[in-house]
Protein backbone atom coordinates (compact mmCIF):
# COMPACT_ATOMS: atom_id res chain seq x y z
CA UNK A 1 0.00 0.00 0.00
CA UNK A 2 1.59 3.30 -1.14
CA UNK A 3 0.68 6.83 0.88
CA UNK A 4 -2.21 8.78 -0.60
CA UNK A 5 -1.28 11.94 -2.36
CA UNK A 6 -2.87 15.07 -1.42
CA UNK A 7 -5.34 15.21 -4.51
CA UNK A 8 -6.60 12.10 -3.60
CA UNK A 9 -6.95 12.77 0.20
CA UNK A 10 -8.88 15.82 -0.95
CA UNK A 11 -10.98 13.94 -2.96
CA UNK A 12 -11.81 11.08 -0.22
CA UNK A 13 -12.76 13.95 1.97
CA UNK A 14 -15.18 15.43 -0.36
CA UNK A 15 -16.61 11.77 -1.46
CA UNK A 16 -16.79 11.10 2.11
CA UNK A 17 -19.40 14.35 2.86
CA UNK A 18 -21.51 13.43 -0.16
CA UNK A 19 -21.74 9.98 0.95
CA UNK A 20 -23.25 11.80 4.16
CA UNK A 21 -25.32 14.04 2.33
CA UNK A 22 -26.85 10.94 0.38
CA UNK A 23 -27.28 9.24 3.19
CA UNK A 24 -28.80 11.73 5.50
CA UNK A 25 -32.51 12.07 6.34
CA UNK A 26 -34.76 13.40 3.63
CA UNK A 27 -35.43 16.91 5.71
CA UNK A 28 -31.69 17.47 6.00
CA UNK A 29 -31.30 16.38 2.16
CA UNK A 30 -33.91 19.07 1.26
CA UNK A 31 -32.14 21.10 2.82
CA UNK A 32 -28.99 20.72 1.26
CA UNK A 33 -31.09 20.96 -2.17
CA UNK A 34 -32.03 24.63 -0.97
CA UNK A 35 -28.43 25.94 -0.44
CA UNK A 36 -26.57 24.21 -3.26
CA UNK A 37 -24.88 21.47 -1.29
CA UNK A 38 -26.53 18.58 -2.85
CA UNK A 39 -25.73 19.07 -6.64
CA UNK A 40 -22.16 19.83 -5.31
CA UNK A 41 -22.15 16.72 -3.50
CA UNK A 42 -23.40 14.41 -6.59
CA UNK A 43 -20.24 16.36 -8.36
CA UNK A 44 -17.49 15.51 -5.89
CA UNK A 45 -19.05 11.74 -6.02
CA UNK A 46 -18.49 11.25 -9.96
CA UNK A 47 -14.97 12.64 -9.09
CA UNK A 48 -14.11 10.39 -6.84
CA UNK A 49 -15.41 7.78 -8.82
CA UNK A 50 -13.87 8.91 -11.86
CA UNK A 51 -10.56 9.02 -9.37
CA UNK A 52 -11.50 5.34 -8.27
CA UNK A 53 -8.57 3.30 -9.98
CA UNK A 54 -5.73 5.85 -8.73
CA UNK A 55 -7.80 6.43 -4.83
CA UNK A 56 -7.55 2.59 -4.51
CA UNK A 57 -4.32 2.24 -5.78
CA UNK A 58 -3.08 4.89 -3.29
CA UNK A 59 -4.95 2.86 -0.18
CA UNK A 60 -7.45 5.41 0.30
CA UNK A 61 -10.33 2.84 -0.04
CA UNK A 62 -10.51 -0.89 -0.38
CA UNK A 63 -11.87 -2.63 -3.31
CA UNK A 64 -15.25 -3.31 -1.44
CA UNK A 65 -15.69 0.37 -0.56
CA UNK A 66 -14.89 1.44 -4.21
CA UNK A 67 -17.46 -1.50 -5.86
CA UNK A 68 -19.82 0.57 -2.67
CA UNK A 69 -18.74 3.84 -4.27
CA UNK A 70 -19.74 2.62 -8.20
CA UNK A 71 -22.84 1.53 -6.33
CA UNK A 72 -24.02 4.57 -4.93
CA UNK A 73 -22.90 6.40 -8.30
CA UNK A 74 -25.34 4.43 -10.73
CA UNK A 75 -28.68 4.55 -7.79
CA UNK A 76 -27.59 8.32 -8.38
CA UNK A 77 -27.72 8.75 -11.70
CA UNK A 78 -30.20 6.21 -12.59
CA UNK A 79 -32.64 8.52 -10.43
CA UNK A 80 -31.29 11.63 -12.25
CA UNK A 81 -31.53 9.69 -15.71
CA UNK A 82 -34.89 8.37 -14.63
CA UNK A 83 -36.54 11.58 -13.16
CA UNK A 84 -37.19 14.85 -14.76
CA UNK A 85 -36.18 17.25 -11.71
CA UNK A 86 -34.64 14.31 -9.31
CA UNK A 87 -33.51 16.70 -6.98
CA UNK A 88 -36.95 18.92 -6.67
CA UNK A 89 -34.82 22.03 -7.64
CA UNK A 90 -37.95 23.56 -9.48
CA UNK A 91 -40.20 23.24 -6.47
CA UNK A 92 -37.64 23.62 -3.89
CA UNK A 93 -37.52 27.35 -3.05
CA UNK A 94 -39.46 27.93 -0.55
CA UNK A 95 -39.83 27.16 3.22
CA UNK A 96 -42.59 24.73 2.79
CA UNK A 97 -40.14 22.40 0.71
CA UNK A 98 -38.52 21.09 3.72
CA UNK A 99 -41.73 19.82 5.17
CA UNK A 100 -42.89 18.68 2.23
CA UNK A 101 -42.81 14.72 0.82
CA UNK A 102 -40.09 15.52 -1.73
CA UNK A 103 -36.84 12.97 -1.70
CA UNK A 104 -38.93 10.04 -0.61
CA UNK A 105 -39.41 7.77 -3.35
CA UNK A 106 -38.07 4.30 -3.75
CA UNK A 107 -35.07 5.19 -6.00
CA UNK A 108 -34.26 7.81 -2.98
CA UNK A 109 -34.57 5.22 -0.25
CA UNK A 110 -32.35 2.67 -2.33
CA UNK A 111 -29.42 5.43 -2.17
CA UNK A 112 -29.81 6.37 1.39
CA UNK A 113 -29.97 2.17 1.74
CA UNK A 114 -26.81 2.00 0.51
CA UNK A 115 -25.20 5.29 1.45
CA UNK A 116 -25.53 4.59 5.05
CA UNK A 117 -23.33 2.19 5.57
CA UNK A 118 -20.58 3.41 3.22
CA UNK A 119 -20.68 6.39 5.20
CA UNK A 120 -19.59 4.09 8.10
CA UNK A 121 -17.13 2.06 6.19
CA UNK A 122 -15.40 5.16 4.80
CA UNK A 123 -15.17 7.31 8.29
CA UNK A 124 -13.94 3.84 10.47
CA UNK A 125 -14.65 3.41 14.06
CA UNK A 126 -14.86 6.64 14.33
CA UNK A 127 -18.19 7.42 12.66
CA UNK A 128 -21.06 8.64 14.53
CA UNK A 129 -23.58 8.74 12.22
CA UNK A 130 -26.90 9.11 13.55
CA UNK A 131 -30.38 8.41 11.57
CA UNK A 132 -33.91 9.05 13.28
CA UNK A 133 -36.52 7.26 11.59
CA UNK A 134 -39.47 8.32 12.58
CA UNK A 135 -42.17 6.14 11.82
Amino acid sequence: MTTASADTLLTMQKARLAVQNLACNQQAQRRYIQIGWMPEAIENLDKAVGDLGQIQEEGAVTAEQADQLRELHRLVHHGLDSHEDFLELKSSEPREFLFSKALENDDWRAIRTVARPLYKELMGDGAHFISIMAK
